[in-house]
């Protein structure tokens, strides 16, 4: 504690006294000794001034004396002469005067002491002697030592000096010592000690406001609280603490151990209100206290913070918080506080019910993956656990929930004896997993999903829902009759759901009559399924069901009618109109009308340019001029099919009419030469076997039958190497009638070993791949599929170029090898709806391989398409929509995305879901993109993978909106529940980042 100009010039006039009267012992008559006794005299009158100019005035004339120049040394330091240091160290040095020296070092020390330059102080008070000085000055500079050593860290020296002062209760140093005496106590922990210490200093109005809170915070080292709170309470109702908000955290603190929650609660709130930095212990008890209030969202906005500590302190706010979030019914909220608490070991009971409560609330919150999985980990993890019984019936129920019905079909079956609730529930799950695989294209998947289900017990309320979709897939697997089967039992008792309904029930079974013959009974199920009136129709299934009763007509020779009903597709300008027109021609020369259709057929090429039945149209017009023996004009048309590339398919056949009618008009070397044309490019088509017996006739009219053999030979048709052949293909043969279909396989093998370009090896080939595919051997059933498929145009190519393409992209995954055998199908089909499906499957492999235009291209063909299903036309706005990305046509890419959401659940919506999502995000819509995440994750529950990478969107959303409580919830969830090892990874790196970025409360 420094002390003021006028102590000090007392203490020397204290000091000076004693010496004054040695002084005056001395005196001989001399001028300079009157000046200088004049001083003396002046000094004992306490006028220093006039004391400083007698005795300047002396040591200027005197002959430097030791005791004229020690007080002229002594008053130059009192009254702080800017000469005076150093001229005083300079005589220190020089003197011999070993009192004087010691005594202007004491002067020094405290001229130093005063001018706050500590270390000059300690090396002046070094020089000092202790036998020089009077008890008081002794205290002086031990007070003094003891404090700069205390200001300058050497604590123990200081604690030696402090002590000494501190035994001196008169002394004027004697509450200073005591109160940095205190401090070092404190510092050793010496609780005791320092108690006493900061008690004496208190006393003194120089500490009284601040040594109350040590004092305190010692009652509460040493355990004594009620008296830390006496002290606190005292100590604050005194204005003027220095320590006011130190105090006022130590009595929160003090009230809140003593559970005094509401006491508590308002020292600890003034205290963190006015930190820039809370430390955690603080705002934990602070949150506690609003909690413990019920001040909800006060203890929330607390709690909130402590989110990334990960001890116990982390842990039971995590707790606290989520039932704070319960309480104000934010079930989000509380979701994530319960997982954050279940990731922390601290508490491990907490942390099983946080795990249990998360899962729950999940499920109330309709997340039902995240919900699954939770459980799951709950099941694992805790399976004595009190609540595991109720876990596990939550667990079925959000499987069940979930439209993940893999998932839970495997937890069913995971059930030794599920009671009656989990079987009436198992039906729901056969349906929903039937539908997924449905969805997804897997139509022997879902067909044996459905047919198990039919047969289980409590399926009423799906059983006509599934009977129609028996139905419906018997049809696309080629068998009609089990087709019909079913749908006729749908509609005796029918339900009608979305897609599920009457009127697609007898289109179907239209199609399934008609291709069994049944005519009629098609024309009476195509009839219910269409309008009277076909002019207001708008459905593209109602319009092709109108033109297939116009088939039907045909057929069952309803001429008049089914010309009627061809008209009127041609008057109302469907899509179908060029094979109304086509069908109409046919129509007309049933009827014996043959001008009339090949006029028509005539006009047919200039009308429809781009048909698909162009070449039926030829082919057609051809054979009405051969009918009609006008094979010159035949000539055309046929030469038309073959100079158009896209006619491929029709070639053989083509070469094959052609060489006819240059034979009926007695043109053997170019009927010969078409023949030769036929047998170079297709030597294992049909058309060119049907050949041969004309080739035959043309030679045995020339009267060279041996050209004959050698135009056989030619081309690999030896007629002994044929008897071989046949003979050994034969043998196959008949294994095969007899259905023996091993022994014929094998039959099968040896003749294509044996002629692996034998005249039969194409129908071996193809006789081998329906054997295997019939026994589900589908890698080799591809390969023979393969075979026949690349030798195309066949009469087996079609089917096999189809079941090539399928094997290669839905069980083999070979998905480049399933693009050539759709683009192979796509060139040859005649069947329309292989044709529609080579499309599809085109679609398909190239949205695989990510081959956006092209991919597009094939997605406008496949919409133009009326009778396209639904996942075709997702898949292909799918297709348009990632186009659209690639080309950054944002506003068109969102229009294709809210198209394909409106479908039923699929991968596709799924994707399409988070792709709108993830858009607004881009466009820094955060609150769209958040709202749209949610529908995500409610909607395409079934769908884990696209689930997954939502929940990793929205942690980016809430990052971006600076939640990030919320971001590291939500990325800790996906760490901890994800199934996909990449976005687990992707997780666990966001939240590092976030985490290393937040480690500081503010």
């Amino acid at each position: 504690m420094l002390q003021t100009r006028n102590s000090i010039l007392l203490a020397f006039l204290m000091t000076f006294s004693v010496f004054a009267v040695k002084a005056q012992n001395a005196q001989y008559n001399n001028p300079v000794q009157d000046i200088f006794q004049k001083g003396i005299q002046a000094l004992k009158q306490g006028d220093t001034l006039t004391a400083y100019q007698y005795i300047q005035s002396a040591y200027t004339f005197s002959d430097k004396q030791d005791e004229i120049n020690y007080y002229y040394l002594s008053l130059s330091i009192a009254l702080e002469k800017p000469y005076a240091e150093a001229l005083t160290n300079n005589w220190i040095a020089s003197t011999n005067n070993k009192i004087y020296k010691s005594r202007l070092s004491f002067l020094l020390g405290k001229y130093y002491f005063k001018k706050q330059k500590e270390q000059l102080a300690l090396d002046a008070y070094k020089n000092v002697g202790i036998d020089d000085l009077e008890n008081e000055e002794i205290i002086l500079m031990k007070f003094q030592q003891g404090y700069l050593n205390f200001k300058l860290g050497d604590w123990t020296k200081a604690a030696a000096l402090l002590n000494n002062v501190r035994q001196v209760k008169n002394s004027k140093f004697y509450t200073d010592a005591n109160y940095y005496a205190g401090f070092i106590a404190l510092e050793k922990k010496e609780f005791k000690l320092a108690l006493s210490c900061f008690q004496i200093a208190s006393t003194s109005p120089a500490y009284d406001k601040l040594a109350p809170f040590y004092i305190s915070q010692l009652y509460y080292f040493l355990g004594d609280i009620d008296a830390a709170m006496l002290n606190c309470e005292n100590a604050l109702k005194q204005k003027g603490q220095f320590y006011n908000i130190q105090l006022q955290q130590l009595m929160g603190h003090l009230l809140f151990e003593k559970k005094e929650y509401q006491k508590a609660q308002p020292y600890l709130a003034n205290y963190v209100a006015i930190q820039k930095n809370v430390e955690t212990q603080d705002l934990y008890q602070l949150s506690f206290c609003y909690f413990q209030s019920q001040e909800w969202d006060k203890a929330i906005v607390g709690f909130k913070q402590l989110a990334n500590i990960e001890d116990s302190l982390g842990q039971n706010s995590m707790y606290l918080l989520a039932t704070a979030y319960l309480k104000t019914k934010d079930k989000n909220g509380a979701k994530n506080a319960f997982l954050l608490c279940a990731t922390k070991s601290q508490n491990l009971s907490q942390k099983e019910i946080s795990l249990f409560n998360y899962s729950k609330i999940t499920l109330e919150l309709k997340e039902y993956s995240t919900s699954v999985s939770a459980l799951d980990k709950f099941l694992i993890n805790y399976p004595k656990s009190e609540y595991y019984q109720e876990a596990k019936d939550l667990w079925i129920s959000a499987l069940a929930l979930s439209n993940n019905y893999a998932q839970a079909l495997e937890a069913y079956e995971s059930i030794d004896k599920p009671g009656v609730e989990l079987l009436k529930i198992y039906p729901n799950i056969l349906y929903g997993n039937a539908c997924l695989q449905l969805n997804d294209g897997q139509i022997e998947k879902a067909y044996a999903l459905f047919n198990q289900l039919q047969h289980t017990p409590y399926n009423a309320k799906v059983l006509p829902q599934t009977q129609f979709w028996l139905g419906e897939l018997s049809y696309k697997m080629g068998n009609n009759t089990e087709s019909i089967n079913y749908l006729e039992k749908y509609i005796t008792d029918p339900i009608e759901l979305g897609e599920v309904n009457i009127k697609h029930a007898k289109y179907t079974l239209g199609y399934a009559y008609l291709k069994n013959g049944n005519y009629k009974v098609a024309l009476t199920n195509l009839l219910a399924a269409t309008m009277n009136n076909p002019s207001y129709i708008n459905d593209n299934y109602q319009k092709d069901a109108f033109v297939r009763i116009a088939d039907c007509q045909m057929m069952l020779k309803q001429y008049k009618q089914a010309l009627q009903s061809y008209q009127q597709v041609i008057d109302l300008g469907w899509s179908y109109i060029d094979y109304a027109t086509l069908q109409k021609a046919l129509i007309l020369g049933g009827m014996g009308k043959n001008n009339e259709k090949i006029s028509f057929l005539k006009e047919f090429e200039n009308e429809y340019p781009t048909s698909n039945y162009i070449n039926d149209a030829r082919v057609e017009l051809a054979d009405s001029y051969v009918n009609k023996e006008n094979f010159q004009d035949a000539i055309a048309p046929l030469t038309k099919i073959l100079l158009d590339k896209k006619a491929s398919g029709f070639y053989p056949q083509a070469y094959y009419k052609l060489g006819i009618v240059y034979f009926n008009l007695n043109k053997n070397e170019v009927a010969l030469q078409t023949f030769r044309d036929l047998f170079t490019a297709y030597p294992k088509a049909l058309e060119t076997d049907n050949s041969v017996e004309f080739v035959r006739n043309i030679f045995v009219e020339d009267q060279t039958p041996e050209l004959f053999v050698q135009f056989m030979n030619d081309f690999g048709k030896s007629l002994s190497n044929n008897e071989q052949d046949s003979l050994v293909y034969r043998s196959a043969i008949i294994k095969y009638e007899q259905k023996k279909y091993n022994d014929a396989n094998i039959g099968f093998a040896k003749y294509l070993q044996l002629f692996p370009n034998g005249k039969y090896q194409l129908d071996a080939n193809y006789l081998m791949a329906e054997i295997n595919y019939s026994k589900e051997q589908y890698d080799s059933a591809a390969k023979y599929f393969a075979i026949v498929a690349n030798q195309s145009p066949n009469k087996f190519a079609e089917r096999a170029a189809l079941l090539s393409a399928r094997l290669h992209y839905f069980n083999l995954k070979q998905y480049d090898l399933a693009e050539k055998y759709f683009s192979i199908l796509n060139q040859i089909a005649t069947q329309q709806e292989n044709k529609v499906e080579a499309v599809k499957g085109l679609l398909r492999c190239e949205y695989k391989a990510e081959k956006w235009p092209e991919a597009a291209l094939i997605a406008e063909h496949l919409l133009q398409d009326k009778s396209a299903a639904t996942d075709d036309i997702q898949l292909a706005n799918m297709a348009i929509f990632h186009n659209n990305l690639l080309n950054k046509d944002t506003a068109n890419a969102l229009i294709v995305l809210t198209k394909i959401i409106k479908a039923n659940p699929s991968l596709i919506t799924a994707e399409a879901h988070y792709q709108i999502a993830q858009i607004h995000f881009l466009q820094n819509k955060l609150a769209l993109a958040e709202k749209t995440a949610f529908e995500v994750i409610k909607k395409q529950a079934a769908y884990d993978y696209w689930v997954t990478k939502t929940y990793l969107l929205l942690g980016d959303i809430y990052v971006a909106q600076k939640d990030n409580f919320n971001a590291i919830a939500t990325y800790k969830s996906v760490s901890e529940n994800a199934n996909t090892d990449d976005l687990k990874q992707i997780a666990l790196e966001k939240l590092k980042a976030i985490t290393e970025n937040s480690n500081t409360i503010k």
